[in-house]
């Protein structure tokens, strides 16, 4: 389990996996349809369509388990049954930019191994990490 749930109160002691490689903040993926939604645009991104505020939301809360993606335009369909509103992704070209729950900012590429992104998101998997 990460330190972003539903009623979560996790302190610094309970991020076992240690705090410089377990995730706390990052990009989502989008829609690139929807970079500039208003009124009068009919293309919406159900995970970035409210403010982050709303708390434990599709808008505002991510999962390790799925992919990392870069920002692409996504029909319809691709939206709802590949469920990427849980997608970790952004806009650049090599990667997205995460948080740490040791304060630093790091780029994580597109092509991270799948284990080390899944450990990455749990706080006391027990998972030895090695980025390179």
């Amino acid at each position: 389990m990460g330190i972003s749930f539903i009623r979560s109160e996790i302190s610094l002691r309970q991020i076992t996996d240690g705090t410089s490689k377990t995730y706390m903040a990052g990009e989502k993926l989008v829609n690139v349809d929807a970079y500039e939604f208003n009124d009068q645009t009919t293309v919406r991104d159900d995970g970035d369509d409210q403010g982050y505020l709303i708390g434990h939301n599709g808008d505002t809360v991510r999962s390790s388990g799925c992919p990392i993606m870069q920002d692409f335009r996504q029909t319809i369909a691709q939206h709802t049954t590949e469920l990427l509103y849980n997608n970790w992704g952004s806009a650049h070209s090599g990667g997205i930019n995460m948080m740490f729950a040791d304060g630093s900012v790091r780029t994580v590429s597109y092509d991270v191994n799948k284990d080390v992104h899944a450990a990455m998101g749990t706080r006391a998997g027990g998972e030895i990490v090695s980025e390179n």
